[in-house]
Order: structure tokens, then sequence, then C-alpha cells
């Protein structure tokens, strides 16, 4: 027969459907695994494990870059190329072909979801209700709900009393954490503050700070993270602003210097979605005097900052927050959280040192660490028992009735702790205000 014979008839064409074809990007992938050719070096059995010297110079540690420091009181860190915003996948957080929402602006890569043709493309977090008319591939790992990686420009502003430790600080901590996903979009500047000569240095270096971030290179640059790290006064609350405990100022009275009007109108130039977030590393009189607390609050109220965080702990210990600091830089900006609060609950040491005060929305929360036996009721207890010596020994017990030595279910307002070696039978009394009082022994 025929070759042309065989041919089949031409179906006939339907109504052309509207494309839909979804929006794509190209972003390189931060997993780079592939198959290798597997090698084997052998070594001389003469040089095996023996020093020698070698012809070829000596490997250095390679930096990105080195910090730029604009003068003695302002160093920046900040390097690689500046990258597109959610340039990451919102599932599997790797690069790779793209696709947009066209909901939400956010980015799905096509290893984990497939889109569906003539169909526009919305990513899980958008979807309605119904059948999902894309192929979900990725499978979970994880408890937490996916996220759009929000990779738009970040500069985190740590004003420091001069003399106070740097390295290892929770800034650059901070930094390191969330550069993987900002690259060149994220900039830690350092500020170092001494009011001794009234004043006049910390003009001189906020002045520069503002000249650094109007300039072309930070001109897009609409969401901060600002820090102060200082003393504070145990009696009054004020902050420290020369070395060495010479001197304090109120803390409305520093703010005047280190946020001038210029800068608040570098803090306000996002827009809505654009939230600034604001850390106190202080010790806890500046949350827990009047006057230092009313000014924090006044802070919050100026709508420069969607929240402002400071610590009750007497004396604190800012390398102990560094990692929640990190993860709450990364939760607040990388992945759009509204508040601090869902970070707390992956972060226990911190939560042992020192309660979180929070003043956002018009409303203070305070956040404090619990224990049934150590930190009842967010109250610490004294782990040894003052009656046998023993170390941990309280255990939770269920309070007696007045007129009753059968135990009872414990009242709202709190329970008994009970030493639990044999020797002694001193009891503690938990208040369900938090109230804790030492009732002896028990009879």
């Amino acid at each position: 027969m025929p070759y042309e014979l065989r041919k089949k008839q031409a179906a006939k064409k339907g109504p052309e459907l509207p494309s839909f074809r979804p929006r794509t990007r190209k972003t390189p992938r931060k997993s780079n695994g592939a198959p290798a050719p597997r090698r084997t070096l052998a070594v001389s059995p003469a040089t095996a494990g023996a020093p020698h010297a070698s012809e070829q110079p000596a490997l250095k540690r390679m930096r990105t870059q080195e910090p730029d420091r604009i003068s003695d009181s302002i160093v920046i860190v900040r390097s690689g190329n500046t990258i597109e915003a959610n340039r990451f996948c919102s599932l599997c957080a790797n690069g790779g072909t793209l696709s947009v929402c066209s909901k939400c602006d956010g980015s799905v890569c096509q290893d984990c979801v497939k889109p569906a043709n003539n169909i526009a493309f919305t990513c899980p977090n958008c979807h309605d209700r119904g059948p999902y008319p894309h192929k979900l591939t990725y499978t979970s790992r994880s408890r937490g709900s996916t996220q759009m990686l929000d990779s738009s420009p970040l500069c985190i502003i740590a004003f420091r009393l001069a003399g106070s430790p740097d390295d290892g600080s929770a800034e650059h901590v901070a930094y390191q954490r969330v550069y993987p996903y900002f690259r060149g979009n994220v900039a830690l500047i350092t500020v170092w503050f001494n009011l001794e000569d009234d004043g006049a240095q910390i003009r001189i270096a906020v002045g520069d700070l503002i000249d650094t971030l109007t300039g072309h290179d930070f001109a897009q640059y609409n969401r901060f993270v600002v820090t102060i790290t200082t003393h504070s006064d145990p009696g009054r609350g004020d902050l420290h602003i020369v070395p060495k405990n010479q001197g304090s100022l109120t803390v409305s009275n520093l703010m005047e210097f280190l946020l001038p009007a210029g800068l608040q109108k570098i803090l306000g130039r996002g827009s809505e979605k654009d939230r600034n977030l604001c850390v106190f590393f202080t010790c806890g009189a500046a949350v827990k005097r009047v006057s230092s607390f009313e000014d924090i609050r006044s802070l919050e109220d100026s709508g420069l900052f969607a929240e402002v965080i400071g610590f009750t702990q007497k004396d604190l210990q800012p390398e102990l927050l560094s990692s929640w600091f990190s993860d709450l830089v990364y939760s607040y900006f990388v992945l759009n959280y509204n508040s601090s609060e869902p970070v707390l609950k992956n972060h226990h040491v911190t939560g042992s040192h020192t309660g979180i005060v929070s003043f956002r929305n018009n409303a203070i929360y305070e956040y404090a660490w619990v224990h049934p036996t150590r930190q009842p009721f967010g109250k610490p207890v004294v782990a040894q028992c003052l009656e046998c010596g023993h170390l941990n020994s309280w255990t939770k017990s269920l309070r007696q009735g007045p007129k009753s030595t059968k135990k009872v279910a414990p009242l709202k307002d709190g329970y008994d702790l009970r030493c639990k070696t044999h020797d002694s039978q001193r009891a503690l009394h938990n208040e369900g205000d938090g109230g804790i009082r030492n009732l002896g022994e028990r009879e």
C-alpha cells in the first residue's frame, strides 16, 4: 500500500483554548549534587604520613569580601551579587526552573510541582479549595507550613557601645544565617557609639550612615533590623553611653542621637509590606523601670517598627541569644512571619536565660519560660532543698486539703513542690499568680 494511503485523516480543529503558560524564572540551585566518576589516589609508602615541605604555596582561607570600614565608627559587611526577590522555591527552598504564582508572586520549582497546561499557575499556599490542578511531587519532611521565601534587600544596623565585644555577636550570626537566601541583598552595618564628647562622635557616625543608606548601593533597601547593644542602669533603666559605666542617658534621649530625623526617614521609606524590627540587647532594667519602659513603648508607637523587643534578665548575656535572634531574622524577613512569638517555641536555652517583652500592634506581650519544678508559673526556684541540701530534688505533688491528709486534685491557683528525699518533708507552695512561698516542714 502506498505510504500516502496509510496517513491518518487530520483531526478536525476544535475551538482554540486560551493559553496560560506560567511565568517562569531560571535561578541557580543551592544544592548541586550529581554523579561523579570515582577516582583512586595512590599514596607512596615512603612518604605516607610523613611531614614534608611542599613546593606549592600553602592554602589560604578565602573570604568573600573584607569588611568595608567607612570610618573608625562604622563597619559594613556585605558580599556577593544582588539577586531578584523570591528566587527560591517556597517548598524545597532550592533554585532551578521556577513557576511564578499568579496570586502571590511566589515561586515553586518544577521539581516540586509540575504545572498543568492551559491553567493559570497557583502555588499550594494560594490554592483555595477543590482538587489541586497541578501535579505535586514534593514530599514534606517537616511540620512547618510552606512559606514564600522573600529575598528582598535587608539591612541589619547594629548600634554598639564602644568597647563591647563584637566577635560572634548575635548580629553576625544572623547575617550568616540568612546570607544564603539574600547574597548581595543583605548587609550588616555596625555603628559604634561613645558619647563622652557630648555626642559629637555619634553625630558624625550617624551622618555617615545616612549618606551610605541614601547612596546608590543601598537605594533598594527598604527593610531594616535595628539593634542596640549596651548596658542599663539597674535603678533607673537608663542606657549606658560611655564605656566602663561612666555615663548613661534615658532611652528616649539616646534614641535622639541614634535615630535622628534623617535616619527615621530612611527607615520609613518602604511600603506597607516592608516591616522593620528593633531589638534592645540590654539588661532587664530597661523594660522593668517605668520611665524606660514607656520610652521603649513610644518607639513602637512611632510606627517605625512593626515590633520592638526587650529582655527581662537583669544580667543579660547576648551570646546566649544568638541562635534565637538568627532564627528571628530568618522567620521575620525570609518567611515573613507576623511576629516573634512562633520562634520562641524552639529556643528553650533563650527562654531559660531570660524572659522577652514584645511591643507590637499597640499591645505588650511578656513571655516567660515555664517548667513545673524549675520555674513554675515563670518564677525561678532554687534547685537546692534548704532542709536536706539535695540538688534538683523538688517534685510536683497534688495539694492536700486543709483538714485532710489525703491528696486531692490541685487547685487552680497552684500546686506544691515537695522534696522527694526521705529525710526531708520540706515543701514549697506555688501560687497561681507566680508567687512562691516557703512552707517549711509539713506536719
